[in-house]
């Protein structure tokens, strides 16, 4: 297998396993900010990883470093931004579009509780968003709302987790490197060159390929001793007794 496309099924699979590990560790929600470094670095890996495997000449150099700096720079701007977005894990997407009723009054019970405060909280597509809402207000608001998952979502089975991260992960994944494996395969169509043989001219002045051959694209020809013809972009050589 190409060293490049080993390189790229080797991140994915790290990244596989990152993100379950994360998800796992998580225990209810997934800050936007985070999923969003994560995946930035994600990308940032493959560019690096591609400018590498190619040999890092000065030229190609500059324009990583050209790369990295606007990575860098949103990076920073993400990290420095004020938290605003969570996700609900995807594993109880089901369970929230179930409850969604349920999990709306607790917002709505916590903004009321909260007159004196100029709270925004949107709940929508499997997002809480918050504005104009301090560190300890979001931290109160997600807490409830945790709580409430806790209790009343079902225990998961490993069939559950399973089912999710094969239908969320692994099949993406897998999909990208078929892609990958047949975009490999057709730009490297070209036949491996093996039993190669240097043909020695005795006489410099021998007449090479036929005309009457060259108009019918030359897949067979002859010298005084072999036949050599040509099958599935391979040329063969044979005796003339078609033993050898």
């Amino acid at each position: 297998m190409d060293r490049k496309i080993l390189q790229i099924i080797i991140i994915l699979t790290v990244y596989i396993i990152i993100y379950v590990i994360m998800d796992f560790k998580i225990k209810n929600f997934i800050s936007q900010k985070y999923n969003n470094v994560f995946s930035i670095v994600v990308y940032s890996v493959f560019i690096v990883a591609a400018w590498f495997s190619s040999g890092l000449i000065e030229k190609k150099y500059n324009s990583l470093i050209l790369l990295l700096i606007p990575v860098a720079i949103i990076l920073t701007y993400i990290l420095l931004k004020k938290n605003k977005t969570y996700y609900l894990k995807g594993i109880d997407k089901k369970f929230v579009k179930e409850n969604k009723n349920e999990i709306s009054n607790i917002i709505r019970e916590y903004k009321n509780n909260n007159l004196d405060s100029e709270l925004e909280i949107s709940f929508e597509n499997n997002n809480i968003t918050f504005n104009k809402a301090n560190k300890s207000k979001k931290e109160e608001c997600l807490s409830l709302i945790g709580k409430y998952l806790d209790e009343n979502r079902k225990k998961y089975i490993f069939k559950d987790y399973l089912i999710y991260y094969t239908k969320t992960i692994v099949a993406p994944v897998l999909i990208i490197v078929v892609v990958l494996l047949i975009f490999y395969k057709i730009n490297n169509t070209s036949a491996p060159i093996t039993n190669v043989e240097k043909i020695k001219i005795e006489d410099e002045f021998t007449l090479g390929n036929t005309e009457g051959n060259i108009n019918n694209y030359g897949l067979v020809t002859e010298t005084a001793e072999y036949i050599y013809y040509t099958n599935d972009t391979k040329i063969y050589k044979t005796d003339k007794d078609l033993k050898k």
